[in-house]
């Protein structure tokens, strides 16, 4: 039997990361919308915190993957995550959890995250060769999408078998990823920067390269933009959407959510047939305004069945974005500080994605969940737009 891959294994342990992923942003949401029965302005505070952790951490994180052997780092993750998700389960079987449990929650996995995506990215280069990074790339974005798709279908089953039973789902499967990231190769420790404090100026090294690169630093606006206009309205619209609109619970929110990354499976794997994108700034901007476009459609208030099908679209969409910024990124980030040039795509991807489901918590109320999805993709139109007229972004390749 042939011995798997470096890559491989990257894969396996990515994959075990988003089927927790995917199980847990469905159970989360389940939780505060139906367990709970929260408004809209608690429903966005609450995924404020699941992500607001990723604004303060993120640089650390990528300073971290670059000063230390991100495998450990990785298992570390893996293993205290697995923790928290089993201390929810006890929680939830003995029906003591609440708000205040779920805040809790949300901040420690969006913290253990803030240090797992800067490590996953950073050894993504330790095992795939330049000149295949495109497809790499391409392929392990639609392996993360599958993922996540399954484990949104697995949480979809919570109302028939129980919550306890899918959050036990979640501490294991991270457990099994384990398997996966031990075998991935170490990299040794920077020994003259780990006997030395984190300092400001290291945090900001990764910021400042992006900031004054005309390739990244469009890419990474938009990234911000699409935090707040499109991952604030998916994880706080939605749900409500679900709940209020639809009559529905578990099983619809595990639908709609497994969707997106279904249609970015779709996606991804036209590129790796395509063999990766060549103008990748022209597909960037394609693909967020056909995302933006999707966002709309859902605002017109469709039936179950059109707001499926305009999910599945957007996800098609989030492919195009999430390929093309992470393989500039990938490419043009310098070796020394890789990890922090990638932790700094993720911050403003992941980061700016609080105040999205705050602004459309906030906006859900007087506007309605429909209208706030309207307005949403208006602004990001406009911001998309702005970005592409005014930089290189529509001639990177």
């Amino acid at each position: 039997m042939p011995r798997a891959t470096p890559f491989a294994h990257l894969v396996g342990g990515m994959a075990s990361w988003f089927l927790f992923w995917g199980t847990s942003q469905v159970m989360f949401q389940w939780l505060v919308v139906e367990g709970l029965a929260s408004p809209p302005t608690l429903v966005g505070t609450a995924q404020m915190a699941l992500m607001l952790p990723s604004l303060f951490f993120l640089l650390v994180g990528g300073a971290t993957a670059d000063r230390l052997d991100p495998r450990r780092v990785l298992l570390a993750v893996h293993v205290l995550t697995s923790a928290v998700a089993w201390g929810l389960w006890f929680l939830v079987v003995s029906d003591a959890f609440s708000y205040e449990w779920l805040i809790t929650y949300a901040l420690l996995v969006g913290t253990l995250q803030a240090f797992g995506m800067p490590a996953r990215d950073t050894q993504l280069s330790d095992v795939v060769r330049p000149a295949a990074l495109s497809r790499a790339v391409a392929s392990i974005t639609m392996a993360q999408h599958t993922a996540q798709m399954t484990g949104a279908f697995v949480a979809g089953l919570a109302s028939i078998v129980g919550a306890g039973w899918i959050i036990a789902w979640q501490g294991t499967i991270l457990l099994l990823g384990v398997v996966f990231v031990a075998q991935l190769p170490g990299r040794p420790a920077r020994p003259e920067e780990t006997r030395k404090p984190i300092r400001g100026q290291e945090l900001r090294a990764g910021l400042m390269e992006v900031l004054h690169s005309p390739i990244l630093r469009p890419v990474f606006l938009l990234s911000i933009s699409t935090g707040i206009f499109f991952i604030g309205p998916f994880l706080v619209i939605l749900p409500l959407i679900v709940r209020d609109v639809y009559d529905g619970g578990a099983g619809e929110m595990g639908i709609l959510s497994g969707m997106f990354p279904l249609g970015a499976v779709i996606g991804g794997a036209v590129l790796v047939w395509r063999g990766g994108i060549r103008r990748n700034g022209r597909a960037l901007t394609i693909g967020l305004l056909l995302g933006a476009s999707s966002i709309a459609s859902i605002g017109l208030d469709l039936p179950f069945e059109g707001t499926v099908a305009s999910v599945l679209v957007w996800g098609v969409s989030g492919a195009l974005f999430i390929n093309t910024s992470r393989t500039l990124f990938q490419q043009h980030a310098s070796e020394e500080n890789r990890g922090r040039v990638l932790s700094v795509y993720t911050l403003g991807l992941m980061g700016s994605s609080p105040f999205g489901s705050f602004l459309s918590g906030a906006l859900a109320e007087p506007l309605g969940l429909h209208e706030t999805l309207v307005f949403s993709s208006i602004a990001a139109s406009f911001f998309i737009l702005v970005i592409a007229m005014t930089t290189r972004l529509w001639s990177l390749r």
